[in-house]
């Protein structure tokens, strides 16, 4: 578009606003008027009278906040307009601000700074250097002696110990003196007398007879020597 060179200065008859269309008496107005993109133009700043801030219609940038429209204006595919391409782009009003209201964030020790977006800065911080290690705290209280614990569970049967090994033979006993010869002795019967020999050292003596009075009865032993 070509610019018209003008001779002399303008000035408007009243307290108006030489041009209309970047002066908002609310932020209201903008909204409406944003319904009409396609009078506005990229980079074009406007003021609000009701916040005292003036805006920039300008390209939505990804990660920052909201504009002034509720949802950003897309230009449809062939918006194009004195040489710039709206197509796809989405546009909204942004708070302007200017170089001197822009901090500009210097990069300190271990500190990365992503500028993409210079008014919303990305700071990551980067691995420093391994600290000195801190001297030794002071020694605590001793506490107090806790209470006594439960008497632990009885404790499991232990395995049973190797066998142990066999004694030493024991000293042979001092041979038994002979026995006498007189406690063997061979009883034998006489009339009407048997004996019971089955066990020798007590052997029973019977009468075979009626105990009806008889002359004698003779019981003989016999001893050997």
């Amino acid at each position: 578009m070509a610019n018209i060179e003008i001779a002399s200065g303008l000035s408007t008859a009243g307290q108006f606003p030489l041009n209309g269309k970047t002066y908002f008496k609310t932020i209201a107005d903008m909204q409406i008027v944003g319904t009409n993109p396609y009078i506005y133009y990229e980079d074009m700043v406007v003021n609000c009278v009701e916040t005292h801030n003036q805006y920039i219609w300008r390209e939505y940038m990804l990660g920052e906040g909201s504009g002034v429209l509720t949802n950003n204006f897309v230009y449809p595919v062939g918006a194009i307009s004195d040489g710039i391409d709206y197509s796809n782009r989405a546009f909204n009003f942004f708070e302007f601000k200017t170089s001197s209201d822009t901090l500009d964030i210097q990069e300190g020790a271990n500190i990365t700074i992503d500028k993409t977006n210079p008014l919303q800065p990305i700071i990551h911080a980067t691995s420093g250097i391994n600290g000195v290690d801190g001297t030794d705290g002071v020694d605590g209280i001793k506490g107090d002696k806790g209470d006594k614990g439960d008497k632990g569970d009885k404790g499991d049967k232990g395995d049973k110990g190797d066998k142990g090994n066999m004694g030493e033979s024991g000293i042979n006993g001092i041979d038994g003196i002979d026995g006498s010869d007189a406690l063997s002795i061979d009883i034998q019967p006489g009339t009407n007398i048997v004996i019971d020999k089955t066990n020798p050292l007590a052997p029973i003596i019977n009468n075979t007879i009626n105990l009806t009075p008889i002359e004698s009865s003779i019981v003989t032993i016999n001893s050997e020597r």
